[in-house]
């Protein structure tokens, strides 16, 4: 991989070195690390509930020459470590920008990866891309979740992730302006003010206001709770 702190993660959990071959002609630095022989195996067999028929495909056909062996039954449960290993290597978290909340998204090849993803983010719909497909690549798919949805999944991702992917949550949250309140109060929040909340913890007159005095750059002498 390109992101040098997830694989000197992998390496320091598997006890192996880390190396980085001289990259090839404007291509960016990897980073890679392995493990062969019996251990090698008893790790395949330990993440194989966790990965996809693809990847448990590919280890069927790496211990074919050590005989018959039955793959342990595939988890198909939701599991918030396996999602954050999947995040960590395919996911992207962003900021705010041009107008759109941040979040989080994913795209992938394997659909049923990204379907396992999407369940576990309650997210209904997997949008499948074929602009790849004049290139001569596989079809991608994509999915993503972003404003309050994506709050709680951010928050706590966070512990669970390196450190260039703990950056990007960071700017996410940190650039986060909700739309909505999620409690909001049952009265203007304003002091000396009895009339019933209308929006952004205002009442009616003092949200026109504060919306009259913004529009032209002046304080209304309050603030609202967003």
């Amino acid at each position: 991989m390109t992101d040098r702190d997830v694989v000197l993660r992998v390496g320091a959990l598997i006890e192996r070195a880390v190396c980085s071959p001289t990259p090839r002609g404007g291509n960016q630095r990897t980073y890679a690390t392995a493990i062969k022989g019996r251990p090698a195996i008893a790790l395949m067999l330990r993440v194989a509930p966790l990965l996809s028929e693809v990847r448990r495909a590919q280890i069927r056909r790496a211990l074919r020459l050590t005989g018959p062996r039955r793959l342990p039954r595939a988890a198909r449960s939701p599991d918030l470590h396996w999602l954050a290993g999947l995040l960590e290597g395919e996911g992207s978290f962003f900021a705010k920008r041009h107008g759109a909340s941040p979040g989080l998204e994913m795209r992938m090849c394997d659909r049923a990866t990204v379907r396992r993803a999407a369940d576990q983010l309650g997210i209904p719909r997997v949008i499948r891309d074929d602009t790849d497909l004049k290139r001569g690549w596989r079809a991608s798919y994509w999915i993503k979740v972003s404003g309050n949805a994506a709050l709680p999944w951010l928050r706590t991702l966070r512990p669970l992730m390196g450190e260039r992917r703990g950056r990007a949550i960071d700017r996410a949250l940190a650039s986060w302006t909700p739309t909505r309140l999620w409690r909001p109060p049952a009265g203007c929040v304003v002091a000396g003010c009895v009339r019933p909340h209308r929006s952004r913890g205002l009442c009616h007159p003092h949200y026109m206001r504060w919306s009259r005095y913004r529009a032209v750059g002046k304080d209304p002498g309050f603030r609202p709770l967003r």
